[in-house]
């Protein structure tokens, strides 16, 4: 009895659709969902792909930035500024950041001088110790890539006025400096190169002591305007921010769309309604059955809309991350969550039943407008 009172209430319902349009004119209605599940599925697969891309320049900031201040500055740091940093109350260590950049077989790279010890890198224990080998270095693989090297191949780099050759005993996947870098122990770097850049230093601050304590400390005895003084946070968020902000403009492409989408619905509706005498007829009867019909309608194109898009993005998505993920730069994963997927099937409903709607009362104002009741 249940059932009969269900299927008798969505009966008229469907008599209604047959009536008016989402039966009628089925190339049209299967035209708009192709057009609309396109869409989605890019805006999807922009969207994953976008996601993965800052997951990635996330995770480079974390390899790059450790302990809990960094102190830059624009011209180096002397012996006498460190000593004066050494004595300030609440520091437990300092760590220098090495660097030099070099050229290699006319390509520019970053050659990175780091503690063994205590480095941020994804580095596993045996890397870490073969790094105190002579003549042991780690290159990105984007390097690795572009010179067509591997693990255990030997390279040669210039050092100062003379060359000397590494052995390659691993690869780590890393946008820093366009993914051309190099790792050797601090100890090496300091030793092979006489003139390089201490540019920034890392604070390792005592426990029980803020960031915001610390900084006051270090202000009150470095009293120099050449000087930047942020915690880890900071750097991290400053670096996310400057390596992000073309990302924004994929999600303006999303909205953009998206929009593109409505506005289409929005036509090809308004030319079904045209069409169709019985939508005319009770468009004119009553715009508020029609707006109803157009709902259904709407919600039926959406969700058919946002199914067929959700599978098309993560098919787009995954296709983007394997291509970004061959330069070696990048190391995308794409997150298929289930919230994401029925966000954008509601959004994909929410804009056809808007552009349903909207259609509805465009169309009546053109036709009827001028003699539909004030009600009406």
């Amino acid at each position: 009895k249940l059932f009969c009172n269900i299927i008798g209430k969505i009966n008229p319902i469907l008599v209604l659709l047959n009536k008016n349009n989402l039966l009628v004119e089925k190339r049209k209605s299967l035209n708009m969902v192709i057009l609309f599940s396109t869409i989605i599925a890019f805006s999807l697969g922009i969207l994953f792909s976008v996601a993965g891309i800052i997951q990635s320049i996330e995770h480079v900031a974390d390899t790059m930035f450790y302990g809990d201040l960094v102190v830059e500055s624009d011209i180096g740091f002397s012996s006498e500024l460190e000593n004066k940093l050494g004595d300030i109350t609440g520091i437990s260590d300092i760590q220098k950041n090495y660097e030099k950049i070099i050229d290699i077989n006319d390509t520019e790279v970053k050659i990175k001088g780091i503690y063994t010890a205590d480095s941020p890198y994804d580095l596993d224990d045996n890397q870490r110790e073969n790094l105190k080998n002579k003549n042991s270095i780690i290159i990105s693989s984007g390097l690795a890539k572009r010179m067509g090297l591997n693990t255990g191949d030997s390279i040669t780099i210039p050092i100062d006025d003379n060359e000397k050759t590494f052995r390659i005993i691993g690869t780590i996947k890393t946008m820093e400096h366009d993914g051309k870098i190099i790792l050797m122990s601090q100890n090496k770097f300091q030793n092979y190169f006489k003139d390089y850049d201490v540019n920034s230093l890392l604070i390792i601050k005592d426990k029980g002591i803020s960031d915001s304590q610390l900084k006051e400390n270090i202000k009150q005895v470095v009293d120099d305007n050449s000087i930047y003084i942020k915690s880890i946070g900071e750097s991290k968020k400053d670096y996310i921010s400057s390596n992000s902000s073309l990302i924004y403009l994929f999600y303006g492409l999303i909205v953009i769309l998206l929009l593109s989408g409505m506005l289409m619905i929005i036509n090809t509706t308004i030319n079904l309604i045209k069409e169709n005498e019985y939508s005319k007829k009770i468009l004119g009867t009553s715009i508020s059955l029609n707006i109803l019909s157009q709902t259904i309608f709407g919600i039926f194109i959406g969700v058919i809309s946002g199914i067929t898009g959700c599978l098309g993005g993560r098919l787009i998505g995954s296709g983007f991350a394997v291509r970004l993920n061959e330069s070696e730069i990048y190391n995308i994963i794409p997150s298929y969550k289930l919230s994401t997927f029925l966000l954008f099937i509601g959004i994909s409903a929410l804009i056809t039943i808007l552009s349903s709607v909207i259609s509805s009362c465009i169309t009546y104002k053109k036709l009827f407008g001028h003699t539909g009741t004030k009600g009406e």
